[in-house]
């Protein structure tokens, strides 16, 4: 879970950087790290699901 906690951070940081790279017009940046964020939820939505029961 400690592992979860820290991977959301990590994606809630990358959010933030793909709005400012949309923002900046950077959108194949943008794109790329969007992949990484859902990346990065889908982890998390497997690593917690078992703990959820779902």
């Amino acid at each position: 879970m400690n592992q979860s906690l820290q991977l959301s951070e990590t994606v809630l940081e990358g959010l933030t950087h793909v709005q400012k790279q949309l923002n900046d017009m950077k959108y194949p940046e943008a794109i790329q790290l969007m992949d990484d964020v859902v990346d990065g939820f889908a982890s998390i939505e497997n690593s917690v699901r078992p703990v959820l029961g779902t």
